[in-house]
């Protein structure tokens, strides 16, 4: 069951008492159950106003409303994101255990490159997943080749064709690694995807940049997902404090529309739709995302 209303915040709200406060009214006089909140900016003080949704999972600890996980999207044309942002999306909210990289050329039949790494267990052998395009010229297997050499991804080149190996004995992939690999790709001019998360996937992050002076970027970071203990202030100020000082957002003064998904008690559990994998882009460059 679904209801929708709007929702404005105050001078001083914080992203905590937007979740806080948005699952009350969702609540409402009767007490009605809260279950995921998606809560979408509809106006705030820019003069043009950037997409911005939370999306906040609440579970109940007793009587007591929690925030179980929550995730904030951003998206905006305009400056290209710095290596400062990316760097600090990685330390809060990535992991050196599990990192994707896409990029891609322009063009309606350009090449795409794919490339995760992961590590599942204890020993420091890394599971390397390198989609490759049929086709490249040298020039993009030299790039797609750069940012895999970046990312610490054992391969090989000639010409145009790239071979990547499976498995690898090698280190965690460091922060530093996985931001350099998309500086690569961007400073290339080609559109690029990072994504990073710890394993268990408890919290995570994509920054998602295309080409051009002004680019259109989206900015997604997780938190709480998967653990025991419900989200607290701590958790949602670092993702506060995150936006707003790389990207100027704040969470007050704004009007809001929030939808309330609430699980039927009673009623048939229906399986949540899967998420994307990591890899596959839903971006607004990419044809069929």
């Amino acid at each position: 069951m679904s209801t929708t209303f709007d929702f404005e915040t105050g001078e001083d709200d914080s992203l905590f008492m937007l979740a806080t406060r948005a699952a009350a009214q969702a609540a409402g006089d009767e007490n009605e159950t809260v279950g995921r909140l998606e809560i979408v900016s509809t106006g705030g003080p820019e003069d043009t106003p950037p997409e911005l949704v939370v999306e906040a999972a609440i579970a109940y600890s007793g009587v007591r409303r929690v925030i179980d996980s929550i995730e904030v999207r951003y998206r905006r044309a305009g400056a290209p994101v710095t290596d400062e942002a990316v760097l600090s999306a990685l330390r809060k909210f990535g992991g050196e255990k599990y990192s994707n990289v896409c990029i891609s050329w322009l063009g309606e039949a350009a090449p795409e490159i794919d490339a995760t790494v992961c590590f599942f267990g204890k020993l420091p052998l890394a599971s390397n997943t390198v989609l490759l395009p049929d086709s490249m010229s040298d020039e993009q297997a030299r790039i797609g080749g750069g940012v895999l050499s970046a990312l610490g991804v054992a391969h090989s080149q000639n010409g145009g064709e790239i071979v990547a190996k499976n498995r690898q004995l090698r280190g965690s992939i460091n922060l530093g690694a996985q931001a350099a690999a998309f500086r690569k790709a961007v400073e290339s001019g080609l559109n690029a995807a990072l994504f990073s998360s710890a394993i268990p996937a408890t919290r995570s992050m994509r920054i998602e940049q295309g080409s051009g002076e002004t680019p259109r970027i989206d900015i997604f970071a997780s938190s709480g997902v998967g653990t025991e203990e419900p989200c607290g202030t701590s958790d949602t100020d670092e993702m506060q404090e995150f936006f707003s000082k790389h990207f100027d957002v704040s969470f007050s003064n704004r009007s809001w529309s929030v939808t309330n998904t609430a699980y039927e008690p009673g009623a048939e559990e229906v399986e949540p739709a899967p998420r994307r994998p990591p890899g596959v882009k839903f971006s607004f460059w990419v044809k069929g995302g």
